[in-house]
């Protein structure tokens, strides 16, 4: 399993908290510690567990998804993947359901193209 990731910044975190995103609205932040579903109201979710995190993201290619993003920040040592094949990694090749890394503080962007969700930072 390979994981494309990045350190979180604290201008990240500190920019989602004051509400800044890039369309100027509220950022909606999420906390997962287990199995976890995507909701629509989610933008950010941040992950701490003590064992593996399966996420389960809603269909790329549903009627609200094609560009939505979702962004996961990793506060444990602990994978979060995917509960389906349908994330492709930012190096592009077939989906698979690596989503973030086991390291304290590894984030990425994923962005629906209408099939996929792409990981894109």
């Amino acid at each position: 399993m390979s994981f494309s990731s990045t350190k979180l910044k604290r201008a990240d975190v500190q920019n989602a908290l004051d509400g800044n995103d890039a369309d100027g609205g509220f950022t909606d932040i999420t906390g997962a510690t287990a199995t976890y579903a995507v909701v629509d109201e989610d933008e950010i979710i941040t992950l701490a567990s003590s064992v593996d995190i399966v996420i389960t993201l809603p269909p790329a290619g549903g009627p609200s998804q094609p560009g939505r993003r979702l962004t996961f920040i990793n506060y444990s040592t602990n994978h979060a993947v995917s509960a389906s094949a349908n994330v492709v990694p930012i190096g592009g090749g077939a989906a698979g359901t690596a989503l973030v890394g086991n390291t304290d503080g590894a984030k990425v962007t994923v962005k629906s193209d209408g099939t996929h969700w792409r990981a894109i930072a």
